[in-house]
């Protein structure tokens, strides 16, 4: 394998993980202005269910923009949450439905990374590293 394979492989691996915290930290200080356990629930369901939909429009997109442009508007998300979350603050506590909004960009920016870096895969492998690269992120549960 070559090194950027080795780089996506750590990429692979270190992008769900990184993910999985700050959403666990998110619904934390969600939970914390809003203490309502079904706000959060919604949360997790509007996030989760963004995720298949933005990766299936970032795909209709990819023919008209690269790969690049589609990482980069997941990014703009992930900025636009981010920037909403701070700018709301006591707001979750008035109104929890507002916990959707952040949901929704945070879903959205993960279905567009995961379509980016799988078209990624694609790009680094070559016909006689492939086998391995799969097989180093199937081990390393990360594929």
């Amino acid at each position: 394998m070559n090194s950027d394979e080795k780089r996506m492989i750590l990429v692979n691996g270190l992008y769900p993980f990184c993910s999985s915290l700050a959403a666990v930290f998110l619904n934390v200080y969600l939970y914390a202005y809003t203490k309502s356990l079904l706000s959060m629930a919604g949360f997790t369901f509007v996030r989760v269910m963004a995720i298949p939909v933005f990766f299936t429009i970032g795909g209709r997109f990819s023919s008209r923009l690269s790969w690049p442009w589609i990482i980069s508007l997941g990014l703009g998300f992930m900025i636009a949450e981010l920037v909403f979350v701070l700018s709301v603050r006591d707001g979750f506590a008035i109104m929890p439905w507002l916990v959707l909004v952040p949901a929704f960009l945070y879903g959205s920016r993960e279905g567009l990374f995961w379509l980016g870096v799988n078209t990624l895969n694609q790009l680094v492998t070559d016909n006689t590293s492939v086998m391995q690269f799969l097989s180093w992120t199937g081990i390393l549960g990360i594929s």
